[in-house]
């Protein structure tokens, strides 16, 4: 009748509508597969790039441990240093008190001196010239100028022990910027060395989040390729049937 059609044309469209359905799902798994190879690539990638991270960490955590072992052996180099100019400024400090001594010791006898001097040169200048007097008044006089060269020595020696002091103490306030200057840069090599650590685990974790990832893509792959093969098996199946 009519409405009734041929049951080889309902056999045909049929066949034809499960290898356009089947068709459809290869080019489905087909993306799917090449969405799975680029998931792979990235995961790679990312793994790879974690693992260069944590290597440049490391590195960087070896050289900042090296500056640190260099910024301690200057450290001590500045404290041996600054403790040996500390003794030595003491030292100085010393002869100093012991120089003022023989300072204000010569001072006083030449105050005492020299009264006496011009006393003994009033008394023999009134008198008939005599050997002794002669005498006396010359010993006097070497008297009154070795005591004024020793004072001039000892002026002189304190000058110059009072510049090496200043120097010295120059030289300690300086060494004790250095050790604050060298103590902070320790502080910032081991804040560095807790941010690098901290640097390596964080990588360490990306690398073991992605490490099974490549292996279970890989499964879906197989899984995809499967899939394939299945689809363009019933594919072909249904073009024989045709």
């Amino acid at each position: 009748s009519f409405g009734t059609q041929a049951p080889g044309l309902n056999d045909s469209a049929s066949a034809e509508a499960i290898r356009l359905q089947q068709k459809n799902r290869l080019a489905e798994v087909e993306a799917e597969l090449v969405d799975a190879t680029a998931a792979l690539d990235a995961a790679r990638t990312a793994a790879e790039d974690a693992r260069s991270a944590r290597q440049n960490a490391i590195d960087a955590v070896n050289t900042a441990r090296q500056a640190m072992r260099q910024a301690e052996e200057t450290l001590n180099q500045l404290r041996r240093r600054h403790s040996q100019l500390t003794q030595q400024l003491s030292d100085v400090t010393a002869r100093l008190s012991s120089l003022t001594t023989a300072i204000e010791t010569a001072t006083a006898e030449i105050d005492s001196l020299t009264p006496q001097l011009q006393e003994a040169q009033a008394t023999f200048a009134a008198l008939p010239s005599t050997d002794e007097g002669r005498e006396i008044i010359a010993q006097l006089k070497t008297r009154l100028s070795e005591a004024r060269q020793q004072l001039a020595d000892s002026q002189a020696l304190y000058a110059d022990i009072t510049r090496t002091g200043e120097n010295r103490a120059r030289r300690i306030s300086q060494i004790q910027q250095d050790l604050t200057n060298w103590d902070q840069r320790l502080e910032r090599i081991a804040l560095r060395l807790i941010d690098l650590n901290d640097r390596i685990e964080q990588s360490q974790k990306v690398i073991d989040h992605l490490a099974e990832r490549p292996a279970q893509i890989e499964q879906e792959k197989q899984s995809l390729m499967s899939g394939i093969a299945e689809a363009e098996q019933k594919r072909q199946l249904a073009a024989d049937e045709l």
